[in-house]
Formats: structure tokens, sequence, C-alpha cells
């Protein structure tokens, strides 16, 4: 469909089923352009259970009005699927003709797509009304698992409460967007005084790296990526013409693997007049199937006394 991979944060398999469904919800919403839900209400989670997980059946489409005093708005049920992830699935991506969608008998039925349009289209796109979430699963009054999400529209004039945002899924990693090389920081650079054995005249340059890990997408960190490490020597002005010759520039390079904190270089220290260019640079690299480009900082150390 053209879509990119969506992000998922790490602790998603263990998160609870009404906070999975609004996660994949919101996810297919940005995805598709449609009206971002802010988050979860814990009235409507608790009616989208008593009123939908209980008797397996869509929570308050024929109600009119919750027991809370929201307007009801659309909802979906869903029963015996192993888990909440997969009932979504189902409600938008196996609801057509063929699935087991009860409501599509036929490829020309209404019910077609329809929860597919509740969750993430048609259904729940209402100019100037906004939604309130509530999800749920549970066992049935026969003792089977059952899932179901409700959507309200919020109270006039009441802000509605959120026991789950999604701002909070997105700090914990959900998002939509493709995976993005992230960029190490490097530290402000510390040196100590000469030693025996940095040899004369030389210094122990420290390179800290603010991120020593280089980050993918949201949190990610991934260890063992190779970066070169660049050193460019060079004089900031040469003397008047006639005068000794001006300073070449001097390149070194030292290869080091992003997992380490920081790394050491010893050098001699830049006099006045002169500065020192420090490069980090990753090698291209892939990560779950995808190839990435060289990544690059850089920062400069001038040079002071004589």
């Amino acid at each position: 469909m053209g879509l990119g991979p969506y992000r998922l944060p790490p602790a998603f398999a263990s998160m609870p089923a009404d906070e999975q469904i609004f996660i994949l919800t919101n996810l297919d919403r940005e995805a598709y352009g449609s009206t971002m839900l802010t988050g979860l209400n814990a009235e409507v989670s608790a009616a989208a259970y008593s009123e939908g997980v209980y008797y397996e059946t869509d929570p308050g489409v024929n109600e009119g009005s919750t027991p809370y005093g929201w307007h009801s708005g659309p909802a979906v049920w869903a029963g015996w699927f192993v888990n909440a992830p997969a009932a979504y699935f189902a409600w938008v991506y196996d609801d057509g003709y063929g699935s087991p969608n009860g409501d599509c008998p036929e490829p020309t039925s209404t019910g077609c797509w329809g929860h597919r349009h509740v969750l993430v289209g048609d259904g729940s796109v209402v100019p100037g009304v906004e939604w309130v979430m509530g999800a749920a699963a549970g066992l049935s009054a026969e003792g089977r698992q059952g899932y179901a999400a409700l959507l309200v529209s919020a109270r006039p004039g009441e802000p509605p409460s959120y026991y789950y945002t999604w701002a909070q899924a997105v700090a914990e990693g959900a998002g939509t967007n493709d995976y993005d090389p992230g960029v190490p920081v490097l530290a402000e650079p510390t040196t100590a005084s000469p030693s025996k054995t940095a040899g004369p005249g030389h210094v122990v340059l420290s390179l800290g790296f603010k991120s020593h890990r280089l980050v993918i997408g949201a949190g990610n960190e991934l260890d063992g990526v190779r970066a070169k490490l660049r050193l460019f020597w060079k004089t900031a002005s040469c003397p008047p013409a006639g005068g000794r010759r001006c300073r070449r520039t001097r390149v070194t390079h030292r290869s080091l693997l992003l997992h380490a904190p920081s790394t050491t270089a010893t050098i001699r220290w830049p006099r006045r007049g002169e500065q020192v260019r420090v490069q980090l640079i990753t090698a291209p690299f892939s990560h779950e199937g995808r190839r990435f480009p060289a990544a690059k900082v850089e920062a400069t150390i001038h040079g002071h006394g004589a």
C-alpha cells in the first residue's frame, strides 16, 4: 500500500491490549492522513468492555449514548483472536469479501471494510468533532476472549481526560517515519598535561562522545558501528610573502568502534594560529534490511599559546 515500516515501542509486546490497539490505530491514522486521536479515556475504555467485549458485540453502536454521558460514535468488536494486534489486523487489513467480517457476505456489501473505516477512515473522520477513544480486552459473558474499541465525541465544553496519550506512545518509540540514521555528537575535547608517555611537546587529547552509540529512529541504539576519526591540522593564516612557507594541512585517520564511550588520541596540541578539525564519520551500514549512508559530526580545536 506504499507505506513505510511502522516503529513500535520496544515494550510493545508486553503492553496492555488497550494501549496496543490505540497505538496501532494512530499509526495508521497518521500514515493515511486521518485526524489523530489524543489518547485513551478510562470511562470510554470501561464502556468498550462492558458494552462490547462482555456482550460480544460492537459497543454502544445502537445505544445513542454510553452510560457515561458521551455521545456514542463508531465502534468495533472482535473475538477469538490470539492477541490484540491480531484482532486489529482483522479489523483494518482483513475486512473485505472472503474475510472473517460477517458484515461482508458479498463483494458489494455495505459492511465490507466497515471496521477499517471506523478506526482509520470514513466513519471516524467528521469535521469539527474531537473523538475520544476507549479500548479493551477480556472475557465475554460466555468466557470467550474478545477485543473492542469505541470512539465517542468529546463532551461540549469539557476537556477529555486521558490515562494514556499519543505523546506518551511517541516518547516510548512509536512512529510512522522510516528509520533515519541518528548522528552521534562530539563532546568538547579535553586535554591532559604533557606526559612522558605522550612524548615531548605532545599532549593526550581525549575525544568523548555525548552519544557513543549510533541512534536509529527513536531510541534504537546500534552497537559495533565502525567509524573513522579524522584529524585535520591547518594554519589559520600564512606569513607575508618571502617568509617561511605555510604549514601544509596534515590529515590523519584512525578507525574505531562506536560502542566505546570515548577514545583517546595522542597529538601535538595546536599552537597559536593553528587549528585541528576533528571529524567522526561512520562507515555505511545495514540495519533491518535497510542500507544507511555515512553520518558525520565534527568539532574544531583552536590553538593557544606560543
